[in-house]
């Protein structure tokens, strides 16, 4: 293997890594097209060196790649668009319920308990204060533990909406995973 051999493979695989970190579909072929294109400049006479320089650097090769397929993706055979559209289908009938439930439990219990939270500690200062409410019965719970479980209700109730948002920023990823273009 020659010097000019190892620095095209050189120059290949920081490509190859680097279309791979940008997530470029077809990643091989780009790669092959580009070596193909070396050899055929290489039979013509040009150095390995005006190619390569001619390329850029690998990283923004793969980004100029990366953006030209975001911005004309290529066009998807009717197969393709047949299959993604069951896998769609087949994600929102499978999680769609499941998704609901998790959903509305998460929120519901997140809410209330959001709200009661406050409505605890409020409770228990007016009763300490000695102004009980009617519209509160604590039972024998003392005004200090009234305010505790308040604060303990509102950072549960904190949590579990921090819960429902990451699920939700979960879905949304997966989603745009399998959505990434128009449907056919």
């Amino acid at each position: 293997m020659t010097s000019s051999d190892l620095a095209a493979t050189r120059y290949l695989a920081e490509l190859r890594n680097a279309l791979q970190r940008y997530r470029v579909p077809q990643h091989e072929e780009i790669l092959f097209d580009l070596k193909n294109h070396i050899s055929e400049a290489m039979g013509s006479g040009k150095s390995l060196e005006a190619v390569i320089a001619a390329f850029g650097p690998p990283d923004l090769l793969a980004r100029a790649y990366a953006m030209e397929l975001l911005i004309n993706p290529p066009k998807a055979s009717k197969i393709a668009g047949a299959v993604r559209l069951v896998k769609i289908l087949s994600l929102v009938v499978a999680g769609g319920f499941f998704s609901l439930c998790i959903t509305f439990t998460l929120a519901l219990l997140g809410l209330s308990l959001l709200a009661a939270g406050p409505a605890l500690i409020v409770g228990g200062v007016l009763q300490s204060a000695g102004q009980h409410p009617w519209w509160i019965n604590t039972g024998p719970l003392t005004p200090l533990a009234v305010i505790a479980i308040g604060l303990l209700a509102s950072l549960i109730g904190a949590g579990v909406c921090w819960v429902l948002w990451r699920y939700v920023r979960m879905t949304a990823r997966t989603l745009r995973k399998i959505l990434p273009g128009p449907m056919l």
